[in-house]
């Protein structure tokens, strides 16, 4: 944890934006959307997870809970002319990490590394948002209980979950317009 991320949410025909400081790698977003579930679910709630998702904060026991008084927040909403600047200078700087995009409306998840960040060269991809959480099920399944692991194995474990899934962004067509 600890490296930044800008995450765009594109749910109902709407975009929303967002800057974590502790959430650029393949577990997160899954994570997030798991507990923005189980939270709309719990809650009977109708909000979207665009809407949700500030709401969710990081422990220190690396568990993700929902309205936490303990945890830090994970998300700071970005006004639209601040996240359009900062995926502008995305790839020139190395301010931030990782851009995730996590388009409800056609399933998808794309992940896009900025290499000045890391030391070896991530491939950009996409998956289906229903493949990762698929994914995530199985990995904190095989690991018996979700609350023990420490998060660096659980992001090792799903990255290479999610290969199986994954498709490389060059072979997707467009890129996204924001």
């Amino acid at each position: 944890m600890g490296s930044r991320a800008i995450y765009t949410i594109i749910e109902k025909g709407e975009v929303h934006h967002f800057y974590s400081q502790w959430a650029a790698n393949e577990y997160t977003p899954f994570t997030v959307i798991r507990e923005a579930k189980s939270l709309k679910d719990e809650l009977s709630l109708k909000q979207t997870t665009a809407q949700l998702i500030p709401l969710i904060k990081y422990n220190h026991y690396f568990n993700y809970e929902v309205i936490g008084l303990n945890g830090k927040s994970l998300f700071e909403r970005l006004p639209k002319k601040q996240a359009e600047k900062m995926l502008f200078d995305f790839g020139n700087n190395a301010a931030i990490s990782m851009n995730i995009t996590l388009d409800f409306d056609n399933d998808k998840a794309y992940f896009r590394y900025n290499s000045l960040c890391f030391h070896f060269s991530f491939s950009d991809f996409a998956v289906s948002i229903s493949d990762g959480l698929h994914c995530l099920d199985q990995v904190i399944k095989e690991e018996h209980c979700e609350k023990d692991i420490l998060p660096t194995i659980i992001q090792w474990e799903m990255k290479q979950k999610l290969k199986e899934f994954a498709v490389p962004l060059e072979q997707q067509g467009p890129q996204i317009s924001l």
